[in-house]
């Protein structure tokens, strides 16, 4: 199976005023911003040819593992990118990253400058840190995210800055953000957003969807979702989103690294999500329907204080015998056996695709309906 880093090989040699930009192309932009580049791109409106930024970030010892819950793939495409005749004529600019713990924020931003002189604002999707999961839950009972509200003031800024056409993109949480800055920005900029890609996001809630200002830029968005989805399908899709072949099953998936590609340069389409997809879509939005946003959002500040309490930064700080310790303390907490198996399975998942090295231990731990005294027998 053909995924983007044999495109990268296969059109990379390739200029977009031959073969212009497509999705897979979007999908690697909308990354670049995982990568730390304080210190290397510029903050304002100054750019950086992206070969330059690649050579300074790499020569200067930039992390190639970017957290358990980060593709692997993310800075050697980066690299790979460096090199390619395609892609030397973007420049990157306008680089912002904030983890706030005090009011729940994990967002970064960064714009990248097209040969053709359109701009690509990019919003970063969830890392590996508490108060990014902490912030994605929150979702489910907020009206705007404290992140959503900086990705507004960034496109509002970049809007000032940069002239052209506009293009949005993210990845994860950052197909939020963007639909969201599009959504709540004002008028003028609206006219100047040609496209809006977001690669498995989590949608929003039935209110936001309703609204004149979302309805004006719907029509611009567009959603890919892997065939085994479990992020993407998240409460209410924005637009009609189209599925896409994965290599790898549940959780996986989210890895866009994992999509099959299909020359010249387009994910290879599914007809339908997979049975555990939809499954799992139908229980998460059957426990929204059955609980108020005070009940939610009550259970996610007791699970996640869990993790604070116990001075965790990122998932990656934990040891395996620490994270199956407080995944049992959390779900020992939520009291409805529903959401307990739901909880359960869910991190199972990400276990099993985000922590294979470890997966026999934890997913034993998690196993739904493990007994008291089987979980003191293992201590």
């Amino acid at each position: 199976m053909a995924n983007i880093m044999d495109y990268i090989a296969w059109r990379g040699d390739v200029p977009f005023e031959t073969s212009p930009l497509n999705e897979v192309d979007e999908y690697l932009i909308s990354i670049i911003g995982l990568l730390d580049f304080e210190g290397i791109v510029p903050a304002d409106g100054a750019y950086i040819p992206l070969p330059e930024a690649a050579e300074r970030y790499f020569s200067a010892g930039g992390e190639t593992l970017l957290g358990a819950l980060t593709s692997r793939q993310v800075a050697p495409a980066f690299r790979a990118m460096a090199a390619a005749p395609r892609y030397t004529g973007l420049a990157l600019t306008g680089f912002r990253q904030d983890l706030n713990e005090e009011n729940g924020e994990q967002f970064s931003a960064l714009t990248v400058r097209l040969p053709d002189g359109r701009h690509c604002i990019t919003f970063r999707g969830t890392d590996d840190t508490v108060v990014g999961w902490k912030e994605n839950f929150m979702l489910t009972v907020m009206e705007a995210l404290p992140s959503q509200l900086s990705a507004l003031e960034y496109l509002n800024w970049a809007a000032s800055v940069y002239d052209g056409p506009l293009l949005l993109l993210g990845h994860s949480k950052g197909g939020n953000l963007a639909i969201y800055a599009a959504a709540k920005t004002e008028p003028a900029v609206k006219l100047r957003i040609e496209r809006i890609f977001n690669s498995d996001g989590p949608g929003f809630l039935p209110e936001f969807l309703d609204t004149p200002e979302f309805l004006a830029v719907r029509d611009k968005i567009c959603t890919l979702v892997p065939e085994h989805s479990m992020i993407g399908i998240l409460l209410y899709p924005a637009a009609e989103f189209q599925i896409v072949k994965s290599g790898i099953f549940l959780s996986g998936s989210h890895d866009g690294f994992t999509w099959e590609v299909t020359p010249p340069g387009q994910f290879t389409r599914c007809d339908e999500l997979s049975a555990t997809s939809r499954t799992f879509d139908r229980a998460v939005k059957k426990l929204l329907n059955d609980r108020t946003p005070e009940e939610w959002r009550a259970c996610i500040e007791e699970c996640f204080g869990v993790l604070s309490d116990a001075g965790v930064a990122t998932l990656t700080d934990l040891t395996e015998k620490q994270l199956g310790e407080k995944l049992l303390t959390i779900r020992s907490l939520i009291k409805d056996p529903a959401l307990q198996d739901l909880f359960s399975d869910t991190f199972s998942a990400f276990v099993r695709e985000y922590f294979s090295e470890r997966s026999s231990v934890l997913s034993a731990l998690l196993a739904p309906g493990r007994s008291r005294r089987e979980e003191d027998a293992s201590d």
